[in-house]
């Protein structure tokens, strides 16, 4: 819990000489972009079992003439969604709320939405991260992200028969800045701009290449490799994940005002948010994670 108190108070205050707030560093949420959405209905237990089935195998054979198919067992897999609680909380004293300029707590609640915001987006990050089918980028070409790693993305998708998203192009994907300048420079790159006068953008789109809409994401999953930083770059069709609430208990903010008997005389009052949440790979087929160094890092 972070806790406000007069400690903080002449850093606050001083603000006030300014007439000003400082900008702070926001998450560009993208990661959920794409994501099969629902609103789970409440009293139906925490774990979502879901069945996801292998397609039958084509019939090339013609039938004995009078006689009926023979049956063929389904095959299914499910896939298990738990709803967990997630939240944060901060206090407000009572002095700083009563000289503060901040009127009516406008910085400090979207100080808890931006926290909100972005905690679910990294919730869907490290969900496509641990179900998404590993692609290493250094098997292609150099280990950069390339066009080249972006055609055999597609071409696993295409072979995986991953369902495509309606419209001009049929994938979407999630970039992070570093791998996103090293695509830029392609040729062969097509700027956002271009066909943003036809179709709707996506919350941080910047262009599209070999039918993949591109996002760029400052949230992406990173980690140490042998030659430097990698990024984890995510390329996928329709329904490869999913996320879920709780209609009776979705992620929102609160305000809790006035004594009761935590807070008797008043000395603080709290901001948080709360909510239940969850987001999983529906199909790791459907969901590649194209792995690369970046030339700009």
């Amino acid at each position: 819990m972070s806790v406000n108190t007069s400690t903080s108070l002449s850093n606050t205050v001083a603000l006030y000489f300014e007439r000003k707030f400082l900008e702070r560093a926001r998450a560009m949420l993208v990661h959920q972009e794409g994501a099969q959405f629902r609103g789970i209905e409440g009293n139906v237990g925490k774990t979502l079992i879901f069945n996801r089935y292998t397609p039958l195998a084509l019939v090339t054979t013609p039938l004995t003439e009078g006689t009926n198919p023979s049956a063929v067992s389904i095959v299914d897999n499910q896939v298990q969604v738990v709803l967990q609680d997630y939240g944060n909380q901060v206090q407000v004293s009572r002095i700083l709320s009563t000289t503060d300029i901040d009127d009516r707590d406008k910085e400090k609640i979207d100080l808890i939405a931006q926290n909100m915001g972005e905690t679910l987006d990294a919730l869907v990050r490290n969900a496509c991260y641990q179900g998404a089918t590993p692609q290493n980028a250094w098997n292609v070409t150099t280990g950069y992200f390339t066009p080249a790693a972006i055609q055999q993305a597609v071409a696993t998708l295409q072979e995986n028969k991953a369902p495509m998203y309606p419209g001009t192009f049929s994938w979407l994907g999630k970039l992070q800045p570093q791998t996103n300048a090293d695509l830029m420079g392609s040729t062969v790159w097509q700027n956002a701009a271009v066909y943003s006068n036809v179709e709707s953008l996506y919350q941080g789109e910047v262009g599209a290449l070999y039918g993949v809409r591109f996002l760029v994401t400052n949230q992406g999953y990173t980690v140490s490799g042998t030659s430097g930083t990698v990024y984890s770059n995510f390329i996928h069709g329709r329904e490869a994940f999913g996320v879920y609430d709780n209609q009776l208990d979705p992620p929102k903010l609160y305000i809790v005002t006035g004594p009761d008997s935590n807070n008797p005389a008043e000395r603080f009052h709290t901001i948080s948010w709360a909510g239940q949440f969850a987001s999983t790979v529906l199909n790791s087929s459907w969901l590649i994670d194209v792995r690369a160094y970046s030339a700009t890092s």
